[in-house]
Formats: C-alpha cells, structure tokens, sequence
C-alpha cells in the first residue's frame, strides 16, 4: 500500500509569498530612524544627528557615510576619519564612558572570544592620560591583536536582531578634533607610541604621518555617497510603494531549488546531536560514501 507523503509544514510557509507593509519592517518591529551624538571640539558638547534614510538592510559603511553626507561632506568626518561607537552600560556623555566599537573590531589573540571595548577618546585623546597598552608594547610598536572588520555588516545583524528591535544610540567623533585635543597641528607626524596607543583603536585606516584627508579619499567618498544617493532614491521609492499598498504581480512561488538546513546550536538536553543519525545508517550501492562527507 502506498503512502501519501505530507509536505512538511515549513515548505508550506515558504511557499506562501506576502508582500511587505514596508522595507523598514523587521520580525522586531519597525526601524524609523538612526541617532548619532556627533562630538564638537570646538563647541565642547554632543550634537544630534537623526538619519531617516536607512533600512535594516544597509550597513555600517552606509551609516558612515550618510553621517559624511549630513555634516555637509565636511572632509573631518570622512569615513575613515570617523571612529562610531557604541556606550557600553549607561552613558554620562563624558570621559568616563566606556564604547564598543563598530565597524572595527578588537579582541586579543589569546581570547578571541572577548572583543574589547574602548575608553571614550575624550578620555585617551587628551595630555593626561596614558596610551592604551593594550595596543601598543614597550617599544611603541603595535601589540599582537586580532581585528574584525565589519564595515559591511547590515544594522539589522549587529544590533536589531541581538536587541530585539532596538537600534542603539551611536557616538561618533572625528579624528581632527582628537588631535586638537591634544594640540597636535595638522600634518604634524604623531609619535608612533602615542599613534599606536591613541589613536589607532579608533582610525585604523589612518597612520601617524597620513591622518590628514587627501583629495584621493575625498573624491573616492564622494563617489561612493553619488552612488548611495542614486541608491537611496530608487529604494525610497520602492518603499513609497509599499506603504501606500500599490497593486503589485501576486507571486507564487512552484518550487524550491535549493534548501539549507541549519541545526540550531540550543538543542535539547541529552541529544547527541544530528552527527549520530548519519553514523547509524549503512553504506550501500546508492550511497557508499555517506560516511565520508558529513562535512
């Protein structure tokens, strides 16, 4: 007697195909804006800087340069002349706060698990305070670290997913105002020790002599911000579309080409994990390497 295979009920969900209310929409709820406390050396104090342009989609290189974009494509807050943090705990906007960073990512050789956080560069960036030594080793050379880059991670993966739909405050500060603070003239050589010890943690695409913006690196982040505007547009309009509920083709998807399976790492107590099944079921003729290709 023949059996009548049921399809499994998740195929069932992939092939129900819903459109979107919006492309701000998240399984957390709805990202509206993003707030970035930009650092004035000149004024002493914190400004606001409210980003409503950005979708949980873009990432952390487009927040830096709609940040570029908003301080009227001031050369000081390139990019790469840009640190963006993150307040570790609760923040008194001062030179005790402590910051993770974003798009970099610091973390020791020996536990590569634990990413460092930083002192505010308010705090390191001023005379009397001492070069982080975590980064820097008795000769003034740069200490033996790990790095991360994660200019291209979306906002969504590095914090509306672990936050549940909240999009942190960011804190951002400008290397020219950190060599202010410690009077350094512009295009003066930093001394590698305070370089490595300062500075580097917070602008690791800058050097000790090279931390000036060049026309280069302005006619490239000009470029790239021709292309997020162009960019932007087409999915504002796309997303004008959605919110207003414009008649789109229905969809249905037939089938499904291509499926990968991921075992979640919270399995239940007691299991020996999915490895067993395959180490039970035999080789034969239609299958002799099964065992040879768990990976």
């Amino acid at each position: 007697m023949e059996v009548a295979l049921q399809r499994p009920s998740f195929l069932k969900q992939l092939q129900s195909v819903s459109t979107m209310d919006s492309l701000r929409d998240t399984d957390y709820g709805t990202m509206s804006t993003v707030t970035v406390r930009c650092w004035s050396q000149a004024d002493g104090l914190f400004e606001d800087l409210v980003l409503d342009q950005l979708y949980p989609f873009n990432t952390l290189d487009d927040l830096k340069i709609s940040i570029y974009k908003a301080k009227g494509r001031s050369s000081a807050w390139l990019p790469s002349q840009t640190f963006l943090g993150v307040p570790v705990g609760d923040v008194s906007e001062s030179p005790t706060d402590r910051y993770i960073t974003t798009d970099t990512i610091w973390y020791s050789v020996l536990s590569p698990q634990t990413p460092f956080d930083v002192a505010s560069p308010l705090k390191v960036c001023s005379g009397g305070a001492p070069p982080d030594k975590r980064f820097v080793d008795a000769q003034g050379n740069v200490a033996q670290l790990g790095r991360i880059d994660r200019g291209r991670s979306t906002l969504e993966d590095l914090y509306l997913i672990p936050r549940e739909g909240i999009i942190p405050t960011f804190y951002a500060f400008c290397a020219r105002d950190m060599l202010d603070r410690l009077e350094i003239p512009e295009g003066e050589p930093v001394g590698a020790r305070d370089w490595n010890g300062r500075f580097l943690p917070y602008f690791p695409a800058l050097g000790p002599t090279s931390y000036d913006p060049t026309t280069e690196l302005i006619e490239a982040a000009n470029i790239r911000l021709r292309y997020a505007e162009a960019e932007d547009q087409l999915i504002h309009a796309l997303d004008e579309s959605l919110e207003a509920a414009e008649p789109t083709v229905t969809l249905q998807v037939s089938g499904i080409y291509a499926l990968r399976l991921l075992w979640l790492q919270e399995s239940t107590q007691g299991f020996e994990g999915a490895e067993a099944m395959f180490f039970r079921v035999k080789a034969n003729s239609r299958r002799p390497f099964l065992r040879l290709c768990l990976s």
